[in-house]
């Protein structure tokens, strides 16, 4: 049983699943009520189908879940052959046509010799569950350009982010479709093997000093390609130091930003 807080009047979409900590119902399908697939953002919560009256409890907004199909693999040093641990991964879904690719589920690499039920599991091992049937892209992502600012591993390393289909892909802003599909169905529900081998590249880094010359922690590093496109946020640490992850050759820009009262200014 569950029960919502005090909300006004209107039309709602009620959903299973935390979207904005990419956290989902594993092993179970995502759903909208009623009985509409709905993981990620990959679904329509525009148009809502639970309607609330002001001063009357809702009931009966019942959710009956079906257990989804599954994605694993491993991301390994392409150099060494070994697993990397706390990767970041997102998956997108395809709809319809193809060429609309929404933002499905997130999760990381695993940093120790145990999967979530206790079992061996090599380092690096990564597993999607909850999955309905359809085709997905996947990429790494380790700077913080990612859907709803997750927290980023402290120690980035000099990896380069890459698509499935071993595309290179810093801060995931390339085109995603460029990636080799992944298909679970009734004939394929346990997809494995879905491995991405990542190899180091270069980093840009640095120290924020205010005019008083302290340093200056918690300020946020654009970093744009050279089109203009962000491909990363990083935040200084507590010594004003921050870090890119691994980028490829080429020409950037870097920007400041903060909550708090600071000028930003742009570094080329």
């Amino acid at each position: 049983e569950y029960t919502t807080g005090g909300i006004a009047e209107g039309v709602y979409s009620v959903k299973i699943g935390n979207t904005r900590t990419g956290e989902s119902a594993k092993p179970y399908i995502e759903e909208k009520f009623d009985n509409i697939e709905c993981v990620g953002l990959a679904c329509d919560l525009s148009t809502g189908n639970v309607n609330v009256v002001t001063d009357q409890q809702t009931f009966n907004i019942d959710f009956s879940l079906d257990k989804g199909y599954s994605i694993s693999g491993n991301i390994f040093d392409f150099g060494l052959a070994v697993g990397i641990g706390n990767i970041n991964l997102i998956l997108y879904k395809s709809l319809e046509n193809g060429n609309n690719i929404k933002y499905a589920s997130f999760t990381k690499s695993r940093n120790i010799e145990l999967d979530e039920l206790g079992n061996v599991a090599l380092i690096g091992s990564y597993q999607f569950s909850g999955l309905p049937e359809g085709d997905y892209y996947l990429v790494t992502n380790n700077g913080s350009n990612l859907p709803f600012g997750q927290d980023n591993p402290e120690i980035r390393g000099l990896w380069i982010d890459k698509l499935y289909g071993d595309v290179l892909c810093p801060g995931s802003t390339c085109d995603i479709s460029q990636g080799t599909i992944i298909t679970v169905n009734a004939a394929n529900p346990s997809v494995s093997d879905i491995n991405i081998n990542l190899t180091e590249g270069a980093i840009i880094s640095g120290t924020v000093f205010d005019i008083n010359k302290q340093i200056v922690e918690g300020i946020n590093i654009n970093l744009f390609n050279a089109t203009g496109n962000i491909i990363g946020q990083f935040k200084t640490d507590s010594n004003g130091i921050y870090q890119t992850t691994g980028l490829i050759t080429g020409s950037y820009y870097l920007t400041t930003s903060s909550h708090v009262l600071w000028l930003s200014l742009i570094h080329i």
